[in-house]
């Protein structure tokens, strides 16, 4: 069965920064939560803190083909005694997608070529296969892991498979025959029960299975006072299940209970709104939950902070031009190698400086690590508890992260 929603599309601007007065400039990067890697041209990607600490999944290019595969989380070697599994790859992005369940304790993948692929579900301490999704909807996005891990004393899994139709995008229950496809883009954050969606400044929504919203699967609200024509961005707080659009014209909408019991009078579920003015400087930017009440944003004019509680601004460092949040701090990095990279707490204080010297392109976290590639074709790793860097290290596998990341 498949329910189509029509709804006026607008391109979102995705980017902005504090009018904070921080010095210097900086190429912000695109956002995706939860999954990708974070670099000065590309993704954002979160940390998983529940992850076994010892053990990281890959995929990782060999003679015969790709293979899944655990790898040591601090040195990157395989695992021995280990387990590999041949899946197709694809290096195009949305294409032959792997997710991590939230605790770490399974991993989906896609598997067979594009149009009759498959979804298999492996536990990742033994590589054996507990379920496998002969027809899982239209993968071509990606697949994301909501909801549990769907073990003992886990709640349910909640698989979804993204893809692109004629009308926008396409939203499937993986193991379900229910698609839901709507005149919107990929999905703009993600939550614990479902996947965020923009169809402009003033119109969003969450979609996921039996939300019971006004569409049916579809939580969808208006926010009238935000700006259309400013930079926008939508952050998502997992741990708390809320969301944050944010205008760099100075607006901040705070949408709250978006899980809560549904009213008959709505017709579905009704979040409550409320809006904040705070001091923003009109540029594009970037934006990410921090953790401990603060929303993480950067762009040209470097790294600074909102406080939710008091909906002031702060500068922590000029010339950002990338960032990780891990609920171990934000890891950031500029375009100059003296200042190596830094881990800044939610407060703006610094705890940690590594890889002075070197110049990083791009850095993805998983667990308590870091993964820091850098301009010279070569990867580090950092335990974001201790400061440790072990590295150089092989950078050709592929590292698989968690949909969902709760940032305290």
């Amino acid at each position: 069965m498949r329910r189509s929603l029509t709804l006026v599309f607008a391109v979102v601007a995705v980017s902005f920064v504090l009018a904070v007065g921080v010095a210097g400039t900086a190429n912000p990067g695109k956002a995706v939560q939860g999954r990708g890697m974070a670099t000065d041209t590309g993704l954002l990607a979160v940390a998983s803190h529940a992850v076994t600490p010892s053990r990281v999944i890959a995929v990782v290019p060999s003679v015969a083909g790709a293979r899944l595969r655990p790898l040591d989380a601090r040195t990157l070697a395989p695992l021995r005694p280990g387990w590999s599994r041949a899946v197709g790859w694809s290096k195009e992005p949305g294409l032959q997608p792997a997710v991590l369940s939230p605790s770490g304790s399974r991993i989906a993948v896609v598997v067979g070529p594009s149009g009759s692929e498959s979804v298999v579900v492996l536990d990742t301490a033994t590589g054996r296969v507990v379920k496998r999704y002969v027809h899982p909807g239209d993968t071509s996005s990606g697949v994301y892991w909501l909801g549990g891990d769907g073990t003992a004393g886990s709640k349910a899994a909640l698989l979804v498979a993204v893809g692109g139709t004629w009308r926008g995008t396409e939203f499937t229950v993986v193991g379900s025959e229910n698609a839901d496809d709507y005149e919107v883009g990929d999905p703009a954050g993600s939550l614990r029960e479902g996947l965020v969606l923009v169809w402009s400044p003033t119109t969003l929504g969450v979609w996921g299975d039996g939300l019971g919203g006004s569409y049916g699967n579809l939580i969808d609200f208006d926010l009238p006072r935000m700006p259309l024509s400013a930079p926008f961005h939508v952050v998502t707080d997992i741990a708390h299940d809320r969301l944050f659009a944010i205008s760099s014209a100075g607006l901040v909408a705070r949408i709250d209970h978006l899980f809560g019991t549904p009213e008959p009078d709505f017709g579905g579920r009704k979040p409550a709104v409320s809006y904040h003015r705070v001091a923003l400087n009109g540029r594009p930017f970037e934006a990410a939950w921090a953790g401990s009440g603060k929303i993480a944003l950067w762009g040209q004019d470097g790294l600074g902070t909102i406080d939710i509680r008091t909906w002031r601004t702060r500068a922590v460092a000029p010339g950002v031009t990338g960032v990780v949040a891990t609920p171990f701090g934000l890891a950031a990095w500029t375009h100059d190698p003296a200042e190596g990279l830094s881990v800044y707490r939610p407060d703006g204080s610094r705890r940690l400086r590594v890889l002075a010297g070197k110049r990083i392109q791009a850095a993805r976290a998983v667990g308590s690590y870091l993964y820091a590639d850098t301009d010279t074709n070569t990867r580090y790793s950092v335990n974001l508890r201790t400061g440790k860097v072990t590295g150089p290290l092989p950078n050709n596998a592929e590292i698989i992260a968690p949909t969902l990341v709760p940032i305290p």
